[in-house]
């Protein structure tokens, strides 16, 4: 029966995982397309703003390495 729990638990855990990796890896996808959309039209965006797109996808990746381990 323990074992059981630790099983749903360890499973529980690894779907919630799955999930946030999903989430991150589409949230990745959506700052890469703003951010090649702000390079297309660099004379009106900002360096600061594509700077921004930057960093937040390098935080993104680094929140799915740590998921990864």
């Amino acid at each position: 029966m323990a074992s059981n729990l630790g099983q749903i638990r360890l499973g529980n855990e690894v779907k919630k995982r799955n999930q946030i990796r999903k989430q991150l890896l589409e949230e990745v996808n959506h700052l890469i397309q703003k951010l090649e959309a702000a390079e297309e039209h660099c004379s009106k965006s900002s360096f600061g703003t594509l700077r921004s797109y930057e960093s937040m996808i390098h935080e993104r990746c680094s929140m799915l390495a740590r998921l990864s381990g």
